[in-house]
């Protein structure tokens, strides 16, 4: 089964609020980590003799997911935890624990639809 990098694109900027296809270092990092998720995704299906139609929508929903996951890991990593300034204080933990909820929930729904009670996208 063939996923598509666009819907991969499309659903990561609903998710992240982020242009992947923006001609930017920060577009273009986005870009990487979907075309990553996105191999990741159909390495796994290919192993697995997946090939629904039906599941198309949700993998590339869980490659999208994946992505934005790592976006806010690496955000995290290179960003400091909060910014202060003239009294207005903006907290920037808590958007990778989001992100992992909404990577997990996808990766669930996934394995209902292939009728799996755990799904693991990795090696064993």
């Amino acid at each position: 089964m063939t996923l598509s990098l666009e819907r991969v694109k499309e659903r990561f900027a609903l998710f992240s609020g982020e242009d992947p296809d923006e001609d930017t270092v920060r577009g273009r990092l986005c870009a990487a980590l979907c075309e990553d998720a996105l191999a990741r995704g159909e390495s796994y299906l290919s192993r697995h003799g997946i090939d629904a139609p039906a599941a198309a929508a949700l993998a590339e929903s869980w490659c999208a997911a994946e992505a934005f996951y790592q976006l806010a890991l690496t955000d995290e990593a290179a960003l400091p935890k909060s910014l202060s300034a003239d009294g207005i204080s903006l907290d920037l933990t808590g958007r990778s624990e989001k992100a992992k909820l909404l990577r997990d929930e996808t990766l669930a729904a996934l394995g209902r639809l292939l009728g799996e009670e755990a799904f693991y996208f990795g090696l064993a």
